[in-house]
């Protein structure tokens, strides 16, 4: 095996093994044990510098704080606006220290679609994994899981129609089906350093916490929209008509997550959407 994805293995088995149930006797998690050593291993292989492993370290404490049930106020607030900003940087790749692997270069799935490129982020996916491991709630047991997904699966398909049914009204993307060789790689890294960072974000972390905070008569609707827009905002690289598209996405996401308060349905639904669209339409869009 190449070196160079040791750091993304480990990452990835440290995802999974959040679905472990808690080890009370145990100084650290399994997870955390190989989430360390992927730090490790991605600074011995030059995927992280020193800046870099400085950044996850402080994003690890900032997100470990805000985990903590009783917090001051002023604690309350400091770890919260710290683990935001850090998460925000590291998952728009604005923050050193980072060399993420590139897996797909430049590729056109069609002539009249934009050339596409696929990098490894392992600084998202990080941060992904600290939001999922210390805030984001998740199913205790497979019968827990069951029954969130019979729960999701009309909205699920709804959000996917209406989001995909927008994307073409809008002329970002058109019928384009194709099973090229690169979906094995799409979808792990899709699923795993993206839905997962994305959903335990917005969904697990600031759904959570905007509807925790709003007063008990307003509706839980109003923390969906908020986040919703968000979502939306930070897709405007893409476009407005994008933007919009992202926002629609949000909002679907966000009415799953409402109604099962875990996050499993909310990732599997985006991936699925990000699935469907690399499959069956234009990806990454239409060039204009």
């Amino acid at each position: 095996m190449n070196l160079l994805y040791l750091p993304y293995l480990l990452l990835f088995c440290a995802i999974a093994l959040c679905w472990l149930p808690h080890q009370t006797s145990w100084r650290w998690q399994p997870a955390r044990i190989l989430a360390t050593g992927s730090l490790v291993a991605a600074v011995s292989t030059g995927l992280l510098s020193w800046p870099g492993l400085l950044i996850c370290v402080l994003c690890w404490f900032f997100i470990h704080v805000c985990a903590q049930p009783q917090l001051s106020a002023t604690w309350r607030i400091a770890s919260g606006l710290g683990s935001t900003l850090l998460v925000l940087g590291m998952a728009s790749h604005l923050l050193p220290g980072f060399h993420n692997l590139k897996l797909i270069s430049a590729v056109r799935y069609a002539p009249d679609s934009l050339p596409f490129t696929l990098y490894a982020n392992f600084d998202k996916g990080y941060a992904g994994f600290l939001l999922l491991s210390y805030l984001s709630p998740r199913v205790a047991d497979v019968k827990q899981f069951l029954s969130d997904a019979r729960r999701s699966l009309l909205p699920g398909i709804l959000t996917v129609a209406t989001v995909l049914t927008l994307a073409c009204m809008l002329q970002l993307i058109r019928w384009d089906f194709k099973w090229h060789a690169d979906i094995a790689v799409f979808l792990a890294v899709n699923l795993v350093l993206t839905c997962v960072a994305e959903e335990a974000f917005f969904r697990g972390f600031l759904q959570q916490k905007l509807s925790q905070q709003l007063p008990a008569q307003y509706p839980p609707a109003i923390s969906i929209v908020i986040v919703a827009i968000l979502f939306g905002l930070v897709h405007i690289g893409g476009g407005l008509a994008y933007m919009i598209v992202a926002t629609a996405a949000g909002l679907g996401y966000g009415w799953i997550y409402q109604r099962n308060g875990r996050i499993e349905m909310a990732i599997l639904s985006h991936a699925a959407l990000n699935l469907i669209h690399f499959v069956c339409f234009s990806y990454p869009k239409l060039a204009t």
